[in-house]
């Protein structure tokens, strides 16, 4: 479950409305379905078994979150969204 969106100055991650206004198209995109039915089959392949924490870097939307959720893992994840690349 996504409890915070973003953290930090407004002009530094994707503004939050737009995470939570995209969404639900974005978890009906072909490619975000493929890519968390393929981490579920890679943890169980490797047996990392549901209930099981798993953390997932860089998780966008949260769409593969939502789908490890759904399939009994305890799932947290972590992501930045940075306009600029620090230099």
């Amino acid at each position: 479950m996504i409890e915070v969106w973003s953290h930090g100055a407004v002009d530094k991650n994707m503004p939050e409305q737009m995470l939570v206004k995209t969404l639900a198209s974005v978890g009906r995109h072909p490619w975000w379905q493929a890519h968390s039915r393929l981490a579920t089959a890679l943890l169980k392949a490797n047996d990392i078994r549901p209930t099981l924490p798993v953390l997932d870097i860089g998780c966008g939307w949260g769409v593969t979150l939502i789908a490890l959720e759904k399939t009994g893992y305890l799932a947290s994840g972590h992501d930045v969204s940075l306009t600029e690349q620090p230099g």
